[in-house]
């Protein structure tokens, strides 16, 4: 199954900082069908996935392409690993220089008040004991400009 996708803006200057939480996908309901006797079954919303044991890390890429290079990496940390909730995080520092680093690739060219898509990223989570590492979510990365500098 694929991991969900979520689409972020990260601000050029500013630090990125999210916390989500990761959730196993919901189970819609299905009708009973009296012609094969199955009863159906109720709406299963999406629950928390564990993540006790696990270390999370994430990237930014410039493109999906096997060897295109790492623009940035985020901080991650486990909020409430029982119920599946991290941190993701770039601090200001990193967030000033994306547009140079994507400029390198190609990617982004002048300036613009429009978010321009620079790359994209995931984030994964490796369990510690038996070595699994499972994709828990991915996504394009928007980049913002700044306006105001110097703060």
């Amino acid at each position: 199954m694929a991991a969900p996708r979520y689409d972020i803006l990260i601000e050029e200057g500013a630090t990125f900082y999210k916390v989500l939480t990761v959730r196993k996908k919901a189970v819609p309901a299905t009708p009973p069908n009296a012609a094969t006797g199955d009863p159906g079954s109720a709406y299963q919303p999406p629950v928390p996935i564990d993540l006790t044991g696990q270390v999370i890390t994430g990237s930014i890429k410039a493109s999906y392409l096997e060897g295109s290079p790492v623009i940035a990496n985020f901080s991650c940390s486990l909020i409430d690993a029982v119920n599946g909730k991290i941190g993701i995080e770039l601090p200001a520092s990193v967030t000033a220089g994306l547009v140079a680093d994507a400029d390198k690739n190609g990617v982004f060219s002048g300036n613009t008040l429009a978010p321009v898509t620079i790359g994209f990223y995931d984030i994964e989570a490796l369990h510690t004991v038996s070595g699994f590492v499972t994709k828990v979510l991915r996504g394009s990365v928007q980049y913002q400009d700044e306006i105001t500098t110097g703060a």
